[in-house]
């Protein structure tokens, strides 16, 4: 089975982004985004992770790219299903950690959560079963709006309820519920194709917090995927690394494995972008921990 973010159906859920655009090379779709206030454009992966076949034609689709008039490409690859290090870092212009992503592993035995989780189970208070997305549609809105007023998100993550719809059709979507009494106080959204799960979007109330309905909804979702290989709950809150990050340490105290994401990015025009970061008075570096295209620092 293809990889959940790897098809046409999910790219067309991230229609906010831009448009859905085909790289038959990295057998992988990017999607085609307007550059604020101009006539250019350029391309970013899949959203939170881009699957690229392990022997795709790195070079092939960048050049594909290149010839739709794109200025540069941005991608975060899966963890698992990408190339060689080697081979990302000799195709793009920067190829380095991004994010490091909490495991588990099934292949290392049943779950072993950390103390501090396991008192948190015990206290908790919600019933949690499985949900179809489409059917508590409205239940889900209201908790994923909620969420992004709460933490001021923009960007990717800031989904139109027209890009739920089209998540609510996708295989491979797997919905948890944790309910106080009748109401649905938390949500968690994951996708699969057999092999690994994927956290794909999680969101509480007030009654969800106070409840520690996280908490069970991970423990549900472990459950219920003991089949595939492995489960991955995604890393740190934001563009930051943070060990520290409240977020992280919740999903490193149900992992017992890690692995790191990568940024890479290609330089598709380079009079052009060097013309925009000119414009926008910012440095067209590509070094380091370079914000990644330059043009699009603080939200551009």
């Amino acid at each position: 089975m293809i990889h959940p973010y790897a098809t046409e159906a999910y790219a067309h859920t991230l229609g906010t982004l831009g448009d859905a655009v085909a790289v038959p090379e990295w057998r992988n779709w990017v999607l085609r985004r307007l550059i604020d206030g101009g006539r250019d454009f350029d391309a970013i992966g899949a959203y939170p992770v881009a699957a690229i076949d392990r022997a795709a034609d790195i070079a092939g689709g960048i050049e594909r790219l290149r010839r739709l008039e794109l200025v540069s490409v941005v991608l975060v690859t899966d963890p698992f299903l990408r190339p060689p290090l080697a081979a990302l870092e000799k195709a793009f212009d920067v190829a380095r950690p991004f994010k490091t992503h909490y495991l588990h592993d099934n292949g290392a035995g049943p779950p072993r959560y950390s103390k501090h989780h396991r008192h948190a189970l015990r206290q908790a208070r919600a019933t949690v079963r499985r949900i179809d997305l489409a059917a508590n549609m409205s239940a889900w809105t209201a908790l994923y709006s909620e969420l992004v007023v709460r933490r001021r998100i923009t960007g990717p993550a800031a989904f139109s309820d027209a890009a739920f719809r089209r998540l609510a059709a996708l295989p491979g979507l797997t919905g948890f519920g944790a309910y106080v009494g009748d109401n649905l106080v938390a949500c968690h959204l994951w996708l699969d194709d057999g092999r690994r799960a994927h956290s794909h979007l999680a969101a509480a109330n007030a009654a969800g917090h106070a409840s520690g309905a996280a908490y069970l909804l991970y423990d549900a979702a472990i459950r219920h995927f003991a089949s595939v290989e492995t489960i991955d709950f995604g890393g740190a809150a934001g563009l930051r690394d943070d060990r520290n990050d409240g977020l992280a340490r919740f999903k490193r105290g149900f992992s017992n494995r890690s692995e790191s994401a990568y940024l890479c990015g290609k330089v598709l025009d380079a009079h052009r972008y060097g013309e925009l970061c000119a414009g926008r008075g910012v440095s067209g570096g590509m070094t380091g921990q370079a914000f990644f295209p330059a043009y699009r620092e603080n939200g551009r």
